[in-house]
C-alpha cells in the first residue's frame, strides 16, 4: 500500500485543475479510483491530525491536541513527539504482524516506534537531519539533501516567489530519495508527504483559486512537479497494490487576523508582566524553535540564525531587547512583519499566570484556550468551584464577539468534552471553536488591537481531500464525506488485520469492489 499526501490540499483546486489537464494525473484518480472530502480534526492543524490518522483515534483518546502541550504551567509546554501519543500507530501493529514501512515526512512519527522500516523526519521532529536508521544514509547518499522546510528568509521575504521556487528543489529532492527507497527497499506500507501545496496556498491561496496565478507561474509550477510526481507513483505500483492520495487538512481564503490573547486581555482575562529568563524547556524562544512563524519546532533553524538567537536568549537584557527592537522595526517598517517571527514580537508580553484566568498557548498553531485552572497548574488562580462558571462566561463572550465590520469572530465554540472524548482530556484546551470563513486566530500578545487586516494568503480548514486507487477499488466514484479517523481502521483492513476495539474510525467499506 502506498498513501501519498499533499499537505492543505483541497479539491477547489486540485479538481478545475485536474478537468483542465493541468494535474492529468491527479484526474486518473477522480475517473479511475474514488474520491471524497476529508473531514479532519478541530483545529484542522498538523499535529492532532497525523495522530488521528496514525491512532484512529480523536486528540481526547491519544492525547495530542497540538504542536504542543502544556505541562505544570501555562507558560512551560512541551512539543508532542510519538512519546506523547497515547496508544498504538498502525504501523505498530503492521510491524507486530511482520510488515515493514517507510515513512517519509510523516508528522509525529519520529523518535520511531517501529523497529525494521525507515523514517525520514518531519518538521515536527527534533533534528531534522536525524534518520532512521542512521547508517540509510550511507545505502542512499541523496538522503543528505533532505529537507524539511523551505529557506527561512525566503519564507518571509516577497510575494512568494522565491520560496516557491525553493519548495520545488526540496520536494524534488524529497520525490528523488523516495523513488529509491521505493525500488531499493522492501517495504509493505510506503508514505510520503510533499508540504509545498501548504506553504504556497498559505500566501498565494486567493490567487491559486481565483485563476490569477496562471498555469505558467512557478507556484502552479509547483503542483504540476506533485502530480508528476504522483503519475510516476501511479506507473510504478504493483497490479495488487492499493495508492491513496490524502490531504491532513484544507484551505480557505482569510481576510482578517483574530489575537486571541488580545482579546483575552481586552476582556480582562488575562494580564500580561515583564518575563524573566527562563533557561529550560518552556522558555518562549529557543533557537530550534522560532521558525515557521514563531512555532516551537526544533531543528529547522538556519546556523546562523541558530546562533544570534543563542546570544539573544542566553543575555536576559538581549533577550527582552529584542522583542522591543522587533516591535519598534514593525512599527515604523510594516513589511518587517513578514520577515520577523512572531515570537520576537511577543518577547517582553509574558502573561501573568497568577493573574490570569485564560490563556491560548503558542505552538505553532492555535488550538482553543485555556482556563488557568488550580487542579493542573501550579500557578493557577481558578479554583474547581469557579471553573464552569468562568468557562461559560468566556464562550457567552466569544460566541458575541464581531469585527470591525459586524462579522461574527467564531462560527462555533464548544466546550471540550463536547468535541474530545476518551482517557486523555485533562490537559486538552478547556474551549474550543471553529473560526468563521474569513478569520485566522493568532496567540499574538504584542498588538494593540486584537483585531487587524491580514496580508493575502490562506489558512487551514476542515475540508481536505482523500482518493483511492488501484485493482480493489470502485472507479469512477465520489462518497460521502469521510473522517481522518478512518484511515487507520481501513489501512489495518486492507493487511487483513482485525481492528482493535479502541479505534473509533471505521472501514470505508463503500470504496472497495469486493465488501
Amino acid at each position: 500500500m502506498v498513501v501519498i499526501c499533499l499537505d492543505g490540499a483541497n479539491w477547489d483546486i486540485l479538481k478545475p485543475w485536474a478537468e483542465k489537464g493541468w494535474l492529468p494525473n491527479i484526474n486518473r484518480f477522480l475517473e479511475k479510483g474514488t474520491s471524497t472530502n476529508l473531514i479532519t480534526t478541530l483545529p484542522p492543524v498538523t499535529g492532532p491530525a497525523w495522530v488521528s490518522f496514525a491512532t484512529g483515534k480523536n486528540p481526547g483518546a491519544h492525547g495530542c491536541y497540538n504542536f504542543a502541550i502544556p505541562t505544570d504551567s501555562l507558560l512551560n509546554v512541551d512539543p508532542i513527539s510519538t512519546e506523547k501519543i497515547k496508544g498504538k500507530t498502525f504501523y505498530e501493529i503492521l510491524e507486530n504482524d511482520g510488515k515493514k514501512s517507510i515513512l517519509i515526512n510523516m508528522p509525529c512519527s519520529f523518535p520511531p516506534r517501529i523497529k525494521k522500516g525507515i523514517v525520514l523526519p518531519s518538521f515536527l521532529a527534533a533534528d531534522s537531519s536525524d534518520v532512521y536508521p542512521r547508517n540509510i544514509v550511507n545505502k542512499v547518499p541523496e538522503i543528505k539533501n533532505y529537507r524539511v522546510v523551505t529557506d527561512f528568509l525566503k519564507q518571509r521575504i516577497g510575494k512568494g516567489e522565491a520560496m516557491a521556487k525553493d519548495a520545488r528543489e526540496l520536494e524534488g529532492d524529497k520525490f528523488l530519495i523516495a523513488k529509491k527507497l521505493f525500488l531499493n527497499f522492501e517495504w509493505d506500507f510506503f508514505f510520503v508527504m510533499f508540504m509545498a501545496t501548504d506553504w504556497i496556498q498559505h500566501k498565494r491561496y486567493k490567487y491559486l483559486l481565483s485563476g490569477k496565478d496562471k498555469k505558467s507561474s512557478v507556484f502552479v509550477q509547483a503542483y504540476i512537479d506533485l502530480d508528476n510526481y504522483i503519475g510516476w507513483f501511479l506507473d510504478n505500483i504493483s497490479k495488487d497494490t492499493t495508492l491513496i492520495l490524502i490531504s491532513d487538512h484544507g484551505f480557505k481564503s482569510v481576510s482578517t487576523y483574530f489575537h486571541i490573547n488580545v482579546w483575552l486581555r481586552e476582556n480582562s482575562y488575562l494580564k500580561q508582566k515583564l518575563p524573566r529568563l527562563r533557561l529550560n524547556s518552556s522558555i518562549p524562544l529557543t533557537p530550534d524553535r522560532i521558525i515557521k512563524g514563531g512555532g516551537r519546532v526544533k531543528g529547522l533553524f538556519p546556523n546562523m540564525v541558530r546562533t544570534g538567537s543563542t546570544i539573544l536568549i542566553n543575555h536576559n537584557s538581549l533577550y527582552l531587547l529584542s522583542g522591543h527592537f522587533a516591535r519598534l522595526i514593525t512599527k515604523y517598517i510594516p513589511v518587517a512583519k513578514k520577515i520577523i517571527p512572531s515570537e520576537f514580537l511577543n518577547v517582553g508580553y509574558e502573561i501573568d499566570p497568577q493573574n490570569s484566568v485564560a490563556y491560548s498557548i503558542s505552538g505553532g498553531n492555535v488550538t482553543g484556550i485555556y482556563i488557568n485552572d488550580k487542579v493542573r497548574f501550579k500557578d493557577g488562580l481558578v479554583s474547581e468551584e469557579e471553573y464552569n462558571n468562568i468557562r461559560n462566561e468566556i464562550i457567552k463572550s466569544m460566541k458575541s464577539a464581531r469585527d470591525t465590520n459586524g462579522k461574527k469572530i467564531f462560527k462555533n465554540v464548544y466546550k471540550k468534552e463536547n468535541i474530545y472524548s476518551g482517557d486523555h482530556l485533562l490537559m486538552a484546551p478547556d474551549i474550543l471553536y471553529e473560526e468563521s470563513e474569513h478569520i485566522i486566530i493568532t496567540t499574538v500578545l504584542s498588538s494593540i488591537k486584537s483585531i487587524e487586516k491580514t496580508p493575502d494568503g490562506g489558512w487551514h480548514d476542515r475540508k481536505g481531500i482523500f482518493a483511492a486507487y488501484g485493482d480493489k477499488i470502485i472507479r469512477g466514484k465520489t462518497i460521502k464525506d469521510i473522517s481522518v479517523l478512518d484511515f487507520a481502521p481501513t489501512i489495518l483492513h486492507l493487511f487483513g488485520k482485525n481492528i482493535p476495539l479502541d479505534m473509533e474510525g471505521r472501514i470505508l467499506f463503500e470504496i472497495f469492489k469486493n465488501k
